[in-house]
């Protein structure tokens, strides 16, 4: 008898970063369970991204904090002349959208690619 295999679905969106989540992009994670974000080289002078959540896509976000009251970032590596991948925060899969904000100034609007897993 074969064992049955069990498969991930995957998909990926494209993001630019802002520093307001007006013009930031809406990453639907209602059929997804984990992921992260990649950027090529970062042209930015922000240190931490910012996860902001909504109920509907285009509802009022509002930032995500933990249990404990401390607030949900990625801060990044100092690095900006490699490729960086970063592990979205467990706290983000209760949302069904998700904005990731630039904490500080973007100089050249960085983009990047969310991998979100089922």
């Amino acid at each position: 008898m074969a064992e049955a295999l069990i498969t991930r679905q995957h998909r990926d969106q494209d993001i630019t970063l802002s520093t307001t989540t007006s013009v930031a992009t809406t990453i639907s994670l209602g059929d997804m369970a984990g992921g992260c974000v990649s950027f090529a080289t970062m042209h930015t002078s922000s240190a931490t991204l910012q996860m902001w959540g909504s109920a509907t896509a285009a509802g009022s976000f509002r930032r995500v904090y933990k249990s404990d009251g401390s607030v949900v970032d990625i801060t990044l590596a100092p690095s900006s002349t490699v490729g960086i991948i970063y592990q979205l925060p467990d706290e983000c899969y209760g949302l069904p959208f998700l904005k990731i904000i630039a904490a500080s100034t973007v100089t050249t609007s960085a983009t990047g690619v969310v991998i979100l897993k089922s």
